[in-house]
């Protein structure tokens, strides 16, 4: 009897993706960029206005979200590195991005850095010794002149790193029979024995998370 490869329906891990930002410096840009990332890639983008609920340890959750993703997108603009008196600077403990940026690090995610409206990619002599390598980084742009080419130029980027995020066999299909429209799936749930409903995009079709397949049932 011939069998269904396995890659057919295998379930994909670590996929999410983790945009860090700077509040001061890139949160309408994030906003942004997250709400057609989410389009793209549905719940499987992490930011914190979302992801991290109040009274919440936001380490913990930081850390705890890093093992579901895949990759990380630092947005920088022109005053990453600026904070104002008081604050943590980049660099010390207390800051938040550093957090962000040595926890992705220490985790060997991708990092993507997308510089915003002209911003420069810090030098090494900018960046503590532990976080120099940043530097190195290529970086794409983002622009509000250009926001949806280098967009896509994002996502492109996001698909390509994510193996996980890359189409399956069923879902290559579905787009090029249907595009990336929405649609209703139909999936088997190996715990009760039954079909259940989901919804998804035709790129970000999920599995059930204790192994069941989504099938695709119709267009929505």
């Amino acid at each position: 009897m011939r069998m269904v490869p396995k890659s057919l329906f295998s379930p994909r891990e670590k996929v999410g993706i983790f945009v860090s930002y700077r509040r001061a410096d890139t949160a309408g840009h994030a906003g942004r960029l997250v709400d057609q990332l989410k389009s793209r890639f549905g719940d499987q983008v992490f930011f914190d206005v979302d992801s991290i609920k109040p009274g919440a340890n936001f380490r913990q959750v930081i850390e705890d979200t890093f093992t579901k993703c895949g990759a990380v997108i630092v947005l920088i603009g022109k005053r990453w590195l600026e904070r104002d008196a008081g604050m943590p600077r980049f660099g010390e403990e207390q800051d938040v991005i550093t957090q962000e940026v040595r926890l992705a690090m220490g985790s060997n995610l991708p990092i993507l850095p997308v510089l915003v409206d002209g911003a420069s990619m810090p030098g090494e002599s900018q960046l503590p010794a532990t976080l120099a390598s940043l530097s190195s980084l290529n970086a794409i742009d983002l622009r509000h002149t250009s926001f949806d080419r280098d967009l896509q130029a994002v996502t492109d980027h996001l698909v390509e790193t994510l193996g996980g995020a890359k189409e399956t066999m069923i879902e290559k299909l579905a787009l090029k029979l249907y595009g990336p429209f929405s649609w209703q799936l139909h999936c088997k749930d190996p715990r009760r024995d039954r079909a259940v409903f989901c919804h998804g995009s035709a790129v970000g079709a999920r599995r059930t998370d204790r192994g069941g397949v989504c099938f695709l049932a119709q267009r929505v």
